[in-house]
C-alpha cells in the first residue's frame, strides 16, 4: 500500500490570506530532501545573553571592589546635588544587578506569552514549524530588547561605585538611544529571518504584506491581525491609518518634551 504524506500549507494570494493544502506539490518534493535546519535556517541570539551581561559586571565588581568608597551618590536633584546614597553592603553594591536580574525575568515571562500566541494563533494557517519559526523570531527580537536594558543596569552597577555622576537627562537620552538602537537592530533581523522563510518556500508572500508594514487597498479592514505573533496592526493604505500613527508619534513626542523640561 502506498503511503501517504501529509502535503504542505502555502499562501492563497488574496485579502483574506487563505491557506491552501493542494497548492504545493513541489514544496513536497522539496521537503523530501531537506533537513529541518535547510528548511528553517532561523538565527537566534542566545537567551543567557543578558545574564550573562550582569554576570560580567557582577565580576567587574567583584574585583573592583577594595577601590570603591564607603558610600556613593546614586540619584540627584534638579540642581544637580547628591540626595541618595549606596553603601558598601553586598545589597548596595549589587542591587543595579539585581533590578536588572528582575526585569529580564519579566522579559522571560513576556517571550513565553509571546511565542505561545504566535504558535496559537499562526499553526492554524500554516506548518507547525513555520509557525514555531515565528515564534523564534519574535523572542529573538526581545531577547535583543531584553539585553538592552541588562547592559543598561550593568553599566549603572559598574559606573556608581566609581564615582560617575550621572546626569539625568544625559541618563534618559542614553536609555532611549540604546533600546531604539536594540529595536531597530532587532527588527533588521527579524525581516530578514522572514526573507529567509520565504526564500525556502515555506512562507510565500501574502497579499498586502511588506515586511511588517500591510497596506491594501482592497481591503476594508483599518485594523488587520499581524503576520505573527499577536495582536493587530493598521492598514496603510488608509489614510486614517496615518492619522493614527501621527497621533501616536505626537502623543510620544509631547511626553518627552514634558520629561526633558522637568529635568535640569
Amino acid at each position: 500500500m502506498r503511503r501517504q504524506v501529509r502535503k504542505p500549507f502555502c499562501v492563497v494570494e488574496s485579502r483574506q490570506n487563505f491557506w491552501n493544502p493542494d497548492a504545493c506539490d513541489l514544496m513536497l518534493e522539496n521537503d523530501r530532501s531537506m533537513s529541518f535546519n535547510d528548511r528553517l535556517p532561523i538565527k537566534s541570539i542566545s537567551g543567557w545573553t543578558p545574564y550573562v551581561v550582569l554576570l560580567v559586571a557582577g565580576v567587574v565588581l567583584w574585583l573592583k571592589l577594595d577601590s570603591f568608597p564607603e558610600s556613593w551618590p546614586v540619584h540627584w536633584n534638579a540642581r544637580g546635588e547628591a540626595d541618595q546614597w549606596a553603601t558598601k553592603t553586598p545589597l548596595g553594591i549589587l542591587f543595579p544587578i539585581i533590578v536588572g536580574a528582575v526585569l529580564c525575568v519579566l522579559f522571560e515571562l513576556i517571550k513565553a506569552l509571546v511565542a505561545s500566541a504566535t504558535i496559537r494563533r499562526s499553526k492554524e494557517r500554516m506548518r507547525l514549524e513555520v509557525a514555531e519559526a515565528l515564534a523564534e523570531m519574535n523572542r529573538d527580537l526581545l531577547t535583543i530588547m531584553q539585553t538592552a536594558t541588562a547592559t543598561i543596569f550593568a553599566l549603572l552597577a559598574v559606573l556608581l561605585p566609581a564615582g560617575a555622576q550621572v546626569n539625568a537627562r544625559w541618563f534618559v537620552v542614553t536609555v532611549l538611544t540604546v533600546m531604539a538602537l536594540a529595536v531597530v537592530f532587532g527588527l533588521s533581523r527579524w525581516l530578514r529571518s522572514l526573507r529567509v522563510l520565504r526564500r525556502s518556500g515555506k512562507l510565500p508572500a501574502t497579499a498586502g504584506w511588506n515586511g511588517l508594514i500591510y497596506s491594501d487597498e482592497s481591503d476594508d479592514r483599518l485594523w488587520v491581525p499581524k503576520i505573527a505573533g499577536p495582536g493587530y496592526t493598521l492598514n496603510f493604505a488608509k489614510p486614517a491609518a496615518w492619522l493614527i500613527m501621527a497621533g501616536i508619534l505626537l502623543f510620544v513626542v509631547a511626553v518627552l518634551i514634558i520629561v526633558f523640561a522637568s529635568i535640569k
